[in-house]
């Protein structure tokens, strides 16, 4: 799994507005839980949501980021459709549930 990495504003910006949908993850290498669950959302976009692409972001090195997307808490998903954020899901959440709340969307636009 190799997940690109966004390390500025400006990248995060330009990929948000360059992609119909997006799913940025935040989470940092040192929390297991925040490991653990990047590779389960990545392997869930691969096989249920072909047309999202995935990112990273890890919060450790980019604050800066973080701070702007208020995503103080790992691990944090933010789902875009069309520029626009349309799903949310931070610190204890579901696999199930994130895949409900995807779907949805999905199923709109595509």
């Amino acid at each position: 799994m190799t997940p690109k990495i966004i390390q500025t504003e400006e990248e995060y910006k330009e990929v948000i507005e360059n992609n119909d949908s997006v799913l940025i993850y935040f989470g940092t290498q040192s929390c297991g839980v925040s490991e653990s669950m990047e590779e389960k959302v990545y392997g869930l976009i691969e096989e249920k949501f072909p047309k999202i692409k995935f990112f990273y972001v890890n919060i450790n090195f980019s604050p800066k980021i973080t701070a702007t997307y208020n995503a103080f808490s790992e691990p944090t998903v933010l789902v875009y459709f069309s520029g626009k954020e349309y799903v949310r899901k931070s610190r204890h959440f579901g696999l199930f549930e994130l895949e409900n709340a995807i779907e949805r969307i999905y199923n709109i636009f595509y």
